[in-house]
């Protein structure tokens, strides 16, 4: 199914449709180059009878073992990217850099991500820009 319904149902979309249709919310100026939000994603697996599978798939996070994704969807809320299946241990950091979603993103563009994606520079190397929210270590809550 896989190989079937995902290249057919999720594609990424073209810069200027993008923008032409973003958000009200997303037309401020520091998020109107946003073309990409991304998260990871981890679904539960049995536990394999393999040890090294055991040991690559088990998630320290949800304390079962687990396949883990990255999908990527617009500020318009449409799925843009859905990577491989990376055993659950692996960082969203490592599964960012090397699934291929980097290959999409181009000069100027603006992804958002939450705090566990450290990759600013592998977004540079694209000519991208990365957005993470601010962390609140210290504080109740976050800055307006």
């Amino acid at each position: 199914m896989y190989d079937v319904l995902v290249p057919a149902l999720i594609l990424w979309p073209e810069r200027e449709q993008v923008r032409k249709t973003l958000p009200m919310v997303f037309r401020t100026r520091e998020f109107k180059k946003c073309v990409s939000i991304i998260d990871c994603f981890e679904i539960f697996i049995e536990k394999p009878n393999l040890p090294l599978a055991r040991a690559e798939t088990y998630s320290s996070y949800k304390h079962h073992n687990t396949m883990k994704y990255l999908i990527s969807v617009t500020p318009q809320g449409t799925v843009s990217y859905i990577s491989d299946g990376y055993g659950g241990r692996t960082s969203d950091r490592f599964i960012t850099e090397h699934c291929g979603y980097l290959n999409n993103i181009t000069h100027g563009d603006l992804v958002l991500a939450d705090r566990g994606f450290n990759v600013h520079e592998a977004v540079a190397s694209q000519l991208g820009e990365l957005y993470i929210p601010a962390f609140t270590k210290g504080k109740q809550q976050l800055e307006a």
